[in-house]
C-alpha cells in the first residue's frame, strides 16, 4: 500500500484526525494498520463508529438535555448566588475594616535647615 492511497483513505475518514488530535492514536499507526489490513479490513470499525470517536450528534444532545432536572438546576445557581453572595460581604467588610492611615510626616519648612 503505497503512501498515497492512505493519505486518500484518511482524507474521506475525518474521524480518524480526532484519534491523532487527542492523542489516542498516531499517524504512524493509522498507516501500520493500513498497510497491514487495508482500508476494507473489519479492523477500522473500531475507529469509524461515532460513540468510538466521541461525535455528538444533534439528536444525542437534545436527549441528553431532555434528562436534565431542571430543580436541581435551579437548587444550583440558587447556592451558587448565596456563595458569590456571601463572598461579596466578605470583601465589603474587609474594605470597611481597613483603616485610612494617615501620613504622620509633616514636611520641614523651606527657612528652617536642622533645629534653627
Amino acid at each position: 500500500m503505497s503512501l498515497e492511497s492512505f493519505k486518500k483513505f484518511v482524507s474521506n475518514k475525518p474521524v480518524l484526525a480526532d484519534y491523532v488530535k487527542s492523542g489516542k492514536m498516531t499517524w504512524q499507526s493509522f498507516y501500520d494498520l493500513y498497510d497491514l489490513y487495508g482500508e476494507n479490513s473489519s479492523v477500522w470499525e473500531k475507529y469509524l463508529t461515532k460513540e468510538a470517536a466521541g461525535v455528538v450528534t444533534l439528536k444525542d444532545m437534545f436527549g441528553m438535555i431532555k434528562n436534565i432536572d431542571m430543580t436541581e438546576v435551579q437548587k444550583s445557581i440558587t447556592s451558587l448566588q448565596k456563595g458569590i453572595g456571601y463572598i461579596e460581604d466578605l470583601v465589603k467588610t474587609k474594605e470597611k475594616n481597613i483603616p485610612v492611615r494617615k501620613s504622620s510626616y509633616e514636611a520641614r519648612p523651606l527657612y528652617r535647615y536642622f533645629d534653627d
